[in-house]
């Protein structure tokens, strides 16, 4: 058996770019498909939130006053409230519509006021501080209506 020198060896792969194209638009939906799939169906509930608008509120004022997001929540502990009613929930599963007995997420979205608690609020507050102080993860365990 002759032995291949591994630096002479050329690998040519020519493939129809739109085939290629089709083939990881078909991985992306896959994908897309299982992440939606895995949250939509997981037995706890889970939520979806967007906290770009409390960032950009948080960041501009930090910026007009010259000191940064630690800082600033330290001396201005009253703006956690304000940053808290800019967050948006995305989203949700069914198990969350399930433990809050609503009728769908549409319903369960339009009526969280009626979720939330003055103990799930300080938790939220405290996961609200986390992200915003540049944290990438962060957990809380809270009990709501």
């Amino acid at each position: 058996m002759k032995h291949l020198d591994p630096k002479k060896i050329i690998s040519v792969n020519v493939e129809n770019e739109t085939h290629n194209l089709k083939s990881i638009e078909e991985k992306a939906s896959l994908n897309n498909d299982l992440y939606f799939a895995f949250f939509e169906y997981a037995p706890i509930s889970l939520w979806i939130e967007d906290f770009s608008k409390a960032k950009k509120h948080i960041n501009e004022l930090v910026a007009n006053s010259n000191t940064d997001i630690k800082n600033y929540i330290e001396t201005n502990p009253d703006i956690i409230p304000k940053l808290a009613l800019l967050v948006t929930v995305k989203n949700v599963n069914k198990a969350a519509v399930t433990m809050y007995k609503a009728k769908s997420k549409e319903d369960l979205l339009k009526n969280l006021g009626k979720v939330f608690t003055p103990s799930s609020n300080e938790s939220f507050q405290k996961l609200l501080v986390d992200l915003l102080f540049g944290k990438t993860e962060a957990e809380i365990e809270t009990e709501n209506v």
